[in-house]
């Protein structure tokens, strides 16, 4: 690693504790985020790492962290793959083979094959609200989107769903 002049031991110690304690509160569910978007979970780890690479360097310039702000790195980083693949994976199963942190049941394989049958854009706002608890202002940020249309995803990604379930 390169030292710059600037830059102190001390600088680069609170920077390396501080992306430390970012690690710690977010790898795994950002790992799951990407897997979400992704559907490859070797891709996925590979994009956790990029964005916490970027972490560091957003830590050592001095700057701080949100998580709202490693989602975004996060999510720019799966778009990048995106476009150099120039392809989505929409009608996959890759949500049946991220773990579970608790059981595995009959009512969460369903809830996994309803999402993984849904659009991307509709996975994506819905897990970041309802499993990583992110309100609609925080995504919007993410997405770079007003309030309001991240709510109108929310209501319409709900709908889908709730469609979807009942076909099921």
């Amino acid at each position: 690693m390169e030292i710059s002049q600037e830059m102190g031991f001390e600088a680069i110690e609170d920077a390396e504790s501080a992306l430390l304690a970012h690690i710690r509160a977010h790898e795994r569910p950002i790992i799951r985020y990407l897997q979400v978007l992704l559907g490859d979970d070797d891709l996925a780890l590979d994009c956790a790492q990029d964005t916490f690479v970027r972490a560091y360097d957003h830590l050592r310039r001095g700057r701080s962290l949100t998580s709202a702000w490693l989602y975004t790195v996060a999510r720019n980083r799966a778009m990048d793959e995106f476009r150099q693949r120039k392809t989505l994976r929409q009608d996959s199963d890759e949500l049946e083979q991220i773990p579970a942190d608790g059981e595995r049941d009959a009512h969460d394989a369903a809830v996994r094959r309803v999402m993984a049958a849904m659009r991307t854009e509709d996975r994506e706002i819905l897990y970041l609200h309802t499993v990583d608890r992110f309100t609609t202002e925080e995504i919007a940020e993410m997405l770079h989107i007003r309030p309001g249309a991240a709510r109108t995803r929310l209501m319409r990604a709900r709908d889908r769903f709730r469609r979807l379930w009942r076909e099921r």
